[in-house]
């Protein structure tokens, strides 16, 4: 058994400035945000072994935050107190090479804010799971299992939020109180194709509940309104990876060759995205539709001796296509019917600045970089190391229009 706990204090300020792509200046009365943090967690554990040799590990938290932060435009503090529990059984079969693990979570969360209405929010994540993990001929792996979970977030009924002590917003919340409950399940399987060679395959379902603050968020940024959604959904979807990993030696250094190719799949995905007619222009979380992203990535590990010195290197490359799965053309902005201009398609391509006027109007997930590169290098001698890390990212094609056409020209260029 053990506890472990931290402490952690910070202060600091963020502001935002921009003159052009070869100009920085901070506007006068540009937003300045100021924070003082306080946040601390405590962890109990307990591990205990039965006379079966069953497993049974009983894992708490306790996690406090308090940030006291703000703008010239608003307030934008806010505590929370966060309670974790978990336990979790475990039983190995060694005769017929099966392991298995069970346990329950329990997540509850209470949330007091200006941001919110300056009311206090509290929220509760509920789940049972169970996995199945099967070694057969000694050289294939099987893992199998299934979460159910049960999230809830309670509220007052009518929420009002304040903007310099006047009511800018009411929502309503029947019942004070929005559930919902889902199950979600998972495959995979290795097989040991030869000496150090590995082919793996996996496929599982994900479920994201919204958070309060993509719910109930109302603040100013800027002079840009960040708006809530009481009617935001939830986001689903599911992933599959097929692998290779090969091992290698060359001389005295080892390591492994990964590949792999992805695809992803999201209904409702949930992304901040411009309030199409609002005026000034405001910010909301959204259920943007259905996505895909797919791709494939390659890293080598490895380790051993560079100039008699103990290296290690970790390297890897990924290349991803992310896309809406409903798409206009830039002659549908265009010409399209006012029945049209209210659909996904139109609402994910007029919001991007890749359908500027002139510009392709290619169909990518806002935010995303379609090549990522990463290599770090790091060689150690007695009780000294040196080492050097470098990340490239390909250009971001895509942000909120917004951002290009009035708050940071150039910056989609």
């Amino acid at each position: 058994m053990g506890l472990n706990t931290n402490i952690n204090k910070t202060s600091g300020a963020s502001f935002f400035f921009w003159g052009g792509l070869d100009s920085l200046i901070l506007r006068p009365g540009a937003a300045v945000s100021e924070s003082d943090n306080l946040r601390f967690n405590i962890d109990p554990y307990v591990t205990y072994y039965d006379p079966a040799n069953n497993r049974h590990k009983l894992m708490g938290r306790y996690f406090s935050v308090k940030n006291q932060t703000g703008t010239s435009e608003a307030d934008q503090s806010n505590q929370s107190d966060v309670k974790y529990a978990e336990y979790q059984f475990q039983r190995k079969m060694d005769r017929i090479g099966m392991i298995l693990s069970a346990g329950g979570v329990y997540i509850g969360t209470a949330v007091k804010a200006p941001l919110y209405g300056d009311t206090t929010f509290t929220s509760r994540n509920m789940a049972a799971y169970l996995q199945l993990d099967q070694k057969l001929f000694d050289r294939l792996n099987l893992s199998g299992g299934f979460r159910y979970e049960q999230n809830a977030i309670f509220t007052p009924e009518i929420i009002e939020y304040r903007i310099g002590g006047q009511v800018a917003q009411r929502d309503t919340v029947p019942g004070g109180e929005i559930k919902e409950a889902k199950p979600v399940f998972r495959i995979g399987a290795s097989y040991e194709v030869g000496q150090a060679t590995f082919l793996r395959a996996s496929w599982g379902q994900g479920y994201r509940f919204p958070s309060i603050a993509e719910k109930f968020i109302y603040t100013l940024f800027g002079g840009t309104p960040i708006l809530p959604n009481v009617d935001l959904n939830s986001e689903t979807g599911w992933s599959a990876e097929i692998g290779l990993r090969q091992g290698f030696k060359v001389g005295g250094f080892s390591g492994f060759l990964d590949l792999a190719a992805f695809t992803s799949e999201y209904q409702d995905m949930m992304e901040f995205n411009l309030v199409l007619g609002s005026f000034p222009p405001s910010f909301q979380s959204q259920n943007v539709g259905d996505t895909r992203i797919r791709g494939y990535e390659a890293s080598v590990t490895g380790k051993g001796k560079l100039f008699g010195m103990e290296t290690t290197v970790l390297a890897g490359y990924t290349y991803i296509d992310p896309k809406f799965k409903e798409w206009a053309s830039l002659d549908s902005l265009k010409f399209g019917s006012a029945a049209f201009r209210q659909t996904e398609a139109y609402q994910n391509a007029i919001n991007s600045s890749i359908c500027s006027s002139g510009r392709s109007c290619a169909n990518i997930l806002k935010y995303r970089y379609r090549h990522t590169a990463k290599v770090d290098i790091e060689s150690r001698a007695g009780m000294f190391s040196v080492g050097v890390s470098a990340i490239y990212n390909s250009f971001m094609e895509n942000i909120d229009e917004v951002f290009e056409a009035l708050v940071v020209p150039g910056c989609a260029n």
